[in-house]
């Protein structure tokens, strides 16, 4: 079977936009959604384009953006959805360091979490980061959304979680799978793409 991490995006983007029970969780987990916004679409792999006078590379993408079309706001989330090498340790390490500079100075260099967390050179209070999608701008939020397994929140609890903001809210994936309506929907939605019983190796971990 293919691993849930290489068609995470697609499938929560998919769960977001067909299921107003996965829209309510994320109303309900940032409650200011609803206040600036009464509708919303999710995009996979959505561009970031620029933050003040530096561009980004092509492999800077949110995995799903929360695209706020009256206001031109976004709101970035990043779904890791492995279950190694997400220690609070090794997350910090990974995902958690000062962005850089790279090409001459003319993009930023570092990891898309970091760049959500705000970890930018040169970065100010009015400082702004800007995502594309199909020729329009949008303004990125500073509250951003975190996925991950159950597996991995349990072992967070645990051990510690990551040095993440207040800015990052977390979500288990567990739970936006049973907002979507569990095994029979799952599955049906991954089948329009593949085959395989995705719940019970992903879900259920068998």
């Amino acid at each position: 079977m293919i691993n849930l991490s290489n068609i995470g995006e697609i499938l929560l983007s998919e769960m977001i936009n067909r299921s107003h029970a996965v829209q309510e969780l994320l109303t309900q987990s940032i409650s200011f959604i609803s206040l600036t916004e009464k509708e919303f679409i999710a995009v996979p792999e959505a561009q970031l384009n620029r933050f003040e006078k530096y561009g980004f590379d092509g492999a800077h993408k949110l995995d799903v953006a929360l695209l706020f079309g009256n206001t031109r706001k976004c709101l970035g989330l990043e779904a890791k959805l492995g279950i190694e090498r997400l220690n609070r340790r090794e997350f910090d390490k990974r995902f958690l360091m000062e962005c850089g500079t790279s090409h001459g100075k003319s993009r930023i260099s570092g990891s898309i979490i970091a760049i959500l967390e705000g970890k930018l050179p040169n970065r100010r209070e009015s400082s702004r980061i800007i995502v594309k999608h199909q020729q329009t701008e949008y303004e990125l939020l500073p509250t951003w959304i975190l996925v991950v397994r159950n597996r991995i929140l349990n072992d967070w609890s645990r051990l510690g979680l990551p040095s993440l903001s207040d800015h990052c809210h977390i979500l288990p994936f567990e739970k936006i799978v049973g907002n979507f309506g569990g095994r029979d929907l799952f599955n049906s939605l991954v089948r329009e793409i593949l085959e395989g019983d995705y719940y019970r190796e992903w879900i259920e971990g068998i």
